[in-house]
């Protein structure tokens, strides 16, 4: 098959999206598809061509977006997309329903082919970016993404509780099926987990709790300061990693002075997707405050490297962690967060027991088997398109 992607952000931006977005293309041209990827130019990256996940990629002319860093805006052309020779779509993908979803669905029109969408983002728990109260912005992205929602042949929902909400948010959408985002396991393999205690100086025997994402508003940062401040004055020998840029980060490099973080709350910065294994590695435990995950993609990366996960039971955390097999999940309170936390550190044997869990369960979302059900997903979408055409 043919597919072409569609995306608002693609590298060097980092985000949960864009690492989807290159371990699929590469799984689906590791077993002879063609991909071709349209997405944001940025400075340096040139267009058009052939990436190292073996998609062709076809770079739109972009704006930057003010305070953003190298995040861009992709400038959508007013003719027809014209893709190149032996591209031709069997299916248009699109991994948003704002820019290049306009796009996408003009691109499926013109040949006559599915438009699937991957809701990957609840997108209306991020509307403090823009530049209008939420008041009025809210309602227009919950209008917006619904249209889109039913223009599509299909929606994909990472995990069944996100299937559900689509569902609930936007009335009669048709075919919504739930395929999770996949992980490279082979990343976690042979890591040094004594690398992490040696970049940061932390003693040997000391515990070490983790959390990797954006720091921003909407992955609920200030809580998980909270939870850190309780959880570092209660276990004097306790600390902590923070890994991630974001808006929030230089509010937390000023409170890295102040007791009790100072010397034990460490920051990294942002980080590549490549880095993330072996600083989770370290740690003996995995912390997040966020409500918004749609799947909670670092959560299942922290299982695969052994981590057993605290975090608030919304989203679609609860469909990958099961509380108390593989994590605990609790109330969204920063002493609900703290208290799971600490007990689980103090409980060094059922903390092994969850973090064997926690590895099996990751096992169920490596990137070959996720692919391999959006492939036979895509052949059922073009063979009831062919069916149908041959009826008609």
């Amino acid at each position: 098959m043919t597919i072409v992607f569609f995306s608002d952000s693609y590298t060097p931006y980092v985000s949960g999206v864009v690492r989807s977005l290159e371990l699929t293309a590469r799984e689906l041209t590791r077993r002879g598809h063609r991909v071709a990827l349209v997405a944001p130019g940025y400075p340096g990256y040139r267009s058009p061509g052939v990436d190292s996940t073996g998609a062709y990629v076809l770079r739109l002319p972009s704006l930057p977006v003010p305070g953003q860093g190298v995040f861009r805006l992709p400038v959508i052309p007013l003719a027809p997309l014209r893709l190149p020779e032996g591209y031709r779509p069997d299916i248009v993908h699109a991994h948003s329903p704002f820019l290049t979803g306009t796009l996408a669905l003009r691109t499926a029109r013109r040949y006559g082919v599915p438009l699937v969408f991957t809701h990957h983002t609840l997108y209306h728990e991020y509307v403090h970016y823009a530049l209008l109260p939420a008041g009025l912005t809210r309602p227009l992205v919950l209008r917006t993404v619904g249209r889109f929602c039913r223009q599509a042949t299909a929606v994909i929902a990472p995990t069944p509780s996100i299937a559900r909400l689509v569902r609930q948010l936007y009335g009669p959408v048709g075919n919504v099926a739930t395929i999770p985002t996949g992980i490279d396991l082979s990343a976690f393999a042979g890591l040094d987990r004594s690398w992490l205690r040696g970049r940061f100086a932390i003693p040997a025997g000391a515990p070490v709790v983790i959390h990797v994402g954006r720091l921003a508003r909407e992955k609920n940062v200030h809580m998980l300061m909270q939870a850190l401040r309780r959880l570092l004055e209660e276990l004097p020998a306790l600390h902590a990693v923070v890994a991630g840029g974001g808006p929030f980060l230089a509010g937390m490099r000023a409170a890295t002075s102040e007791p009790p973080f100072a010397g034990r709350l460490h920051l990294t910065g942002p980080l590549a997707p490549s880095e993330v294994p072996r600083h989770l590695a370290g740690a003996d435990l995995f912390l997040t405050a966020s409500t918004t995950e749609t799947q909670g993609l670092v959560a299942v990366e922290a299982m695969a490297a052994g981590l057993p996960v605290v975090a608030p039971e919304a989203g679609g955390i609860p469909d990958v962690v099961r509380s108390g097999q593989d994590g605990l999940l609790v109330t969204a309170r920063p002493e609900a967060l703290a208290e799971a936390a600490r007990g689980l550190l103090e409980q060094p044997h059922r903390l092994r027991r969850l973090a064997e869990h926690a590895l099996a369960r990751s096992r169920e979302f490596g990137v070959e088997h996720t692919v391999s059900r959006l492939e036979q997903f895509y052949q059922r979408l073009t063979s009831a398109r062919a069916c149908g055409a041959g009826q008609g």
